[in-house]
């Protein structure tokens, strides 16, 4: 059976894709690295992990996983993530972001991020 949305843990996973605008590589890893540090002491975020593509250092991934639907809406409203989105547009040339819902198959240990 099916879990409901917004039924268990990690419910809601975010894939953020950054590319950075030339010579804005250093300074978009900084904001990135100091925003996760924020993002690991607030409640619901179970996962917040940036990471660079092996072949591109301007594309940066975030990985995101949050307990609930209620949980990434709070992190969203925080004056820190309104920053975060006011000062990114200038140092980025493009960006995607995937909300996605588990679909767990197999062993539940494996089957999801959380």
């Amino acid at each position: 059976m099916a879990e409901e949305r917004g039924a268990g843990r990690g419910d809601l996973v975010v894939i953020a894709e950054v590319f950075a605008r030339e010579g804005t590589v250093a300074e978009l890893e900084e904001l990135l690295r100091r925003h996760t540090e924020h993002c690991h002491e607030e409640p619901g975020i179970l996962l917040f992990a940036v990471h660079r593509d092996r072949e591109d250092p301007r594309h940066f991934a975030v990985i995101e996983v949050y307990e609930s639907y209620e949980d990434i809406e709070r992190h969203r409203g925080t004056e820190r993530y309104g920053k975060l989105m006011a000062t990114i547009v200038e140092l980025i040339d493009d960006r995607s972001r995937l909300e996605l819902e588990p679909l767990p198959a197999g062993d539940p240990a494996k089957g999801r991020l959380a």
